[in-house]
């Protein structure tokens, strides 16, 4: 009943779109034979619904129902939100440690080991073939910090490989590769379905503490289709005023393609 009344909602104020989250933290609103369910959904991140049911698919039917396109809204990196966040025994943290970080008591994936970026477009593949979405959408939570601790480990082995990128260089490549990869892997599987980006609504940080290249997602083609900052600043605000803010994306950033 609250999702329908938040479409009708929506579809009265004019909106053609609903962008639905369905993985917050490595986790699902959807069945899932990969991720555990959200226990924003259960209370308990693992629990199954009770009786059983599908948001995403509930959702889905009736966003079109409404003529509405639905993009199913996924969080790439972050694994838990707190560290008071218990992870089921047979979560992929508990089964390969070695393949996260802790900072600031929550968990992420390492952005840099190609065998994430596999897990996490192996996770959209499985969405897109089994779902009739209309759009995969990534939301802002990529590197956490600044701190050169986080990755100091993956970024020395890439050094000592023979790298030649800077810190901040080599995060927005490693990040670069996921956001080429999971286009790549939306169109794979559908051609019609778009894949987009909402980075923070302050460009700088997203440049220099996201380690987002939303130059290079924007001016190149292979990467995003559409891209939507979170630009949830007031007009009046003192620093990030709405329009002004909307202004500086617009002017920042190219498409010449």
């Amino acid at each position: 009943r609250y999702i329908c009344s938040q479409l009708d909602l929506l579809l009265d104020a004019g909106c053609n779109a609903v962008i639905f989250q369905i993985r917050p933290c490595a986790d699902a609103l959807y069945a899932s034979e990969y991720e555990p369910w959200s226990a924003w959904l259960t209370g308990k991140r693992g629990r199954k619904p009770h009786p059983m049911w599908d948001p995403l698919q509930f959702v889905i039917e009736q966003a079109h129902d409404r003529g509405m396109e639905l993009h199913a809204w996924l969080n790439p990196y972050r694994v838990t939100s707190s560290a008071k966040e218990v992870l089921p025994q047979d979560h992929l943290v508990n089964r390969e440690p070695h393949r996260f970080f802790k900072y600031n008591g929550q968990t992420f994936f390492e952005p840099a080991y190609e065998e994430n970026r596999q897990y996490i477009c192996q996770i959209v593949s499985d969405i897109v073939q089994r779902y009739d979405i209309d759009a995969i959408h990534m939301d802002d939570y990529f590197y956490p910090t600044t701190d050169a601790s986080f990755d100091g480990k993956a970024y020395n082995a890439y050094k000592k490989d023979g790298g030649k990128l800077d810190l901040a260089s080599w995060r927005k490549d490693c990040l670069n590769q996921l956001v080429a990869e999971l286009y790549a892997t939306v169109k794979t599987h559908d051609l019609r379905a778009l894949f987009g980006i909402s980075p923070a609504g302050n460009i700088n940080t997203v440049r220099d503490s996201h380690y987002a290249d939303v130059d290079t997602w924007c001016g190149n083609p292979g990467y995003i289709d559409y891209i939507m900052p979170q630009v949830y600043f007031g007009f009046e605000h003192a620093s990030w005023a709405f329009d002004k803010t909307c202004m500086i994306w617009q002017d920042s950033i190219k498409t010449d393609y």
